[in-house]
C-alpha cells in the first residue's frame, strides 16, 4: 500500500457488503449500484471469506491453547481486531481511490453472508444487502455453472445447491437479527419492477437519486445488455467473465431446466423459506411427491452410511 492508509470512518462513508447466496443476481444488483457517482466498488474481493478467515480461525483455535501458544496470548482481542481493521481499512481504501468522493464503499462478495461476524467485529457499523432468489432458479443456475465455468466450485447435485441456499438465506436472515443496518432485497421484485426497488436500496444508502435516474439506470444494465457484453465505464471489465457467467436472468427458467421431481425435492428441502419470501410451490403429482421423499430419506442416510464404511476398513485394515 503506497502512502498512509486512512481509517474508514463510518460518520463520513457508508461500508456496505452485498451478499447473498451465489447465483442469486448480486452481481448485477452490484453493477446498477455502481452506476451511481456516490458508490465505489471492485470486483469481488473474498477479504473476508478467503484472506481473512485462516486469521480468525486461527484466533480462535489457539486462544485457550495451555501451552500459551498463539497471538492471543501476546495480545488481547482487541488488539488483534485494530491489526486486522488496519489491513481491512488499506483494502477498502483502494477500492475507494477509483471514487475518492464515493459516500458508499460497496462490497460483494456473496460467500461474505457466511462470515457477517467477522466483519461486525471489525467494522461494527457495517450495513448488508441481503439479495434472496427463488431456490429453485438458484439451483438450476448453479448446475448449469458446474457444467461449464463453475466446474471447480459448483456443484452439480439439487441436494447439495438446495443446503447451500438454505444455510445462506438462513446466514442472511440472522444478519438481520444481529444488526438493524440490513436490507433484504428479493431477485424477483429488482425483475418485475427494477427502477423502484433499485430506487428503494439507493434510498436506503443514503443516495437520493431520481425515479427517472433509477430508470435510466435500470435500462442501461439490462441481463440482456450484460451477456451482450454493449456496457461500458464498468467497474471492472466485464469482458472478463465467462462467456455463460451471465444467463438469462429469468424468474421460471427454472421451469425448464428442473424436471418436475427436482422442482420439487428443491420445494420439500426449502418450503419453510419459501413460504416467508412468498415463493409458490408448484403442485406435485403423488408419484413426484414419493420419488422427493425417497430422495431426501436417501440423502439422510448417506452421512451414516459413510461413517459406517468407514469404521468396517479401520477394523478390517487397520494400517490402511
Amino acid at each position: 500500500m503506497r502512502g498512509a492508509i486512512s481509517k474508514i470512518d463510518p460518520s463520513t462513508r457508508r461500508l456496505v457488503f452485498l451478499v447473498g447466496a451465489q447465483r442469486s443476481g448480486t452481481t448485477w444488483l452490484q453493477l446498477m449500484l455502481a452506476a451511481s457517482q456516490h458508490v465505489a466498488t471492485v470486483n469481488e474481493t473474498h477479504l473476508f471469506s478467503q484472506y481473512l478467515h485462516s486469521q480468525f480461525e486461527t484466533w480462535e483455535r489457539l486462544k485457550d491453547n495451555i501451552r500459551a501458544i498463539g497471538l492471543a496470548h501476546v495480545m488481547e482481542e482487541a488488539e488483534f481486531l485494530a491489526l486486522i481493521r488496519q489491513f481491512c481499512d488499506g483494502v477498502l481504501n483502494r477500492v475507494l481511490a477509483a471514487k475518492p468522493g464515493a459516500t458508499v464503499i460497496l462490497e460483494k462478495t456473496p460467500d461474505h453472508v457466511r462470515h457477517w461476524r467477522h466483519i461486525l467485529k471489525v467494522y461494527p457499523d457495517a450495513c448488508f444487502v441481503h439479495v434472496v432468489r427463488d431456490p429453485r432458479a438458484v439451483v438450476a443456475s448453479m448446475r448449469a455453472a458446474s457444467r461449464s465455468w463453475g466446474g471447480d466450485w459448483a456443484p452439480p447435485g439439487v441436494v447439495e445447491n438446495c443446503a447451500r441456499w438454505r444455510e445462506c438465506v438462513e446466514e442472511g436472515r440472522r444478519i438481520r437479527d444481529a444488526t438493524p443496518n440490513t436490507i433484504e432485497v428479493r431477485y424477483e421484485d429488482l425483475k418485475s419492477d427494477c427502477a423502484a426497488a433499485l430506487g428503494g436500496v439507493f434510498a436506503w444508502m443514503g443516495i437520493a437519486l431520481s425515479s427517472e435516474k433509477c430508470t435510466e439506470i435500470a435500462q442501461r444494465y439490462r441481463i440482456d445488455r450484460l451477456r451482450a457484453g454493449t456496457i461500458d465505464d464498468t467497474p471492472w471489465d466485464l469482458a472478463t467473465e465467462p462467456p455463460e457467467f451471465y444467463r438469462r436472468g429469468e424468474t421460471d427458467g427454472w421451469k425448464r431446466e428442473l424436471t418436475r421431481r427436482q422442482a420439487y425435492l428443491v420445494e420439500s428441502m426449502t418450503r419453510d423459506l419459501m413460504d416467508v419470501y412468498r415463493y409458490a410451490p408448484a403442485g406435485r403429482s403423488r408419484n413426484q411427491r414419493a420419488a422427493a421423499r425417497l430422495v431426501l430419506a436417501a440423502e439422510r442416510l448417506r452421512p451414516a452410511v459413510r461413517s459406517r464404511a468407514k469404521r468396517l476398513v479401520a477394523v478390517l485394515w487397520p494400517k490402511a
